[in-house]
């Protein structure tokens, strides 16, 4: 028996285009390529952090939908041959898509295990210096909180390197991006570009 499994294809497509919207937001606040620094500058808009959350979280659903042909201990086989065959349906019309952010496993599992990364970053670093929480950055050195500090950096983007940080793992949202317009292309979607920031 066969499942249309279009709901979970489209859900993942969606994502994808959720990812995009955020990536918009993040970027339309920028700071001017003119600082070089210092001094250096801080972006702590409220949107930020709930636009770097929805960027970490659509990234896993959308992965979860389209890309995932991983194991998965507890699912029923004929379930499991449902979702692979669901993802090489989508790999095959990928196929040549360059994924390397879209299969980042770590931010992934940071959210997914978010309250156990925490604690462990705070019994592992909790006297090395300050935290950084939900804000962007024109440069690392905006704000220096020591050693190891990429541990201690909770969803924060950091402009210049193009690296969103989130317990030590990263994402870079700009190659995201580029992977999310392949993959729609190859799924026959398009993303309006219009109101994107410049680059």
């Amino acid at each position: 028996m066969t499942v249309d499994q279009t709901p979970i294809t489209q859900a993942g497509i969606n994502a994808l285009a959720v990812v995009d919207f955020n990536l918009n937001l993040v970027m339309s606040h920028r700071p001017g390529a003119e600082i070089t620094g210092p001094p250096y500058a801080i972006v702590s808009q409220r949107e930020i952090a709930e636009a770097l959350q929805r960027i970490c979280s659509s990234q896993a659903v959308a992965y979860a939908c389209l890309f995932d042909d991983g194991h998965r201990a507890s699912e029923a086989p004929r379930l499991r041959n449902l979702r692979l065959e669901r993802v090489r349906q989508i790999r095959d019309r990928c196929k040549g898509v360059d994924l390397t952010e879209m299969r980042r496993r770590g931010v992934r599992n940071a959210l997914a295990h978010f309250d156990e990364r925490y604690l462990k970053a705070l019994v592992d670093h909790g006297g090395k210096g300050g935290w950084l929480q939900d804000l962007a950055l024109s440069h690392k050195a905006a704000i220096d909180i020591g050693p190891d500090a990429e541990q201690r950096m909770i969803r924060v983007y950091v402009y210049n390197e193009d690296v969103l940080y989130l317990f030590g793992e990263t994402l870079r949202l700009k190659r995201l991006r580029g992977e999310i317009d392949a993959i729609l292309a190859r799924l026959g979607y398009e993303i309006d570009q219009s109101n994107r920031p410049p680059p």
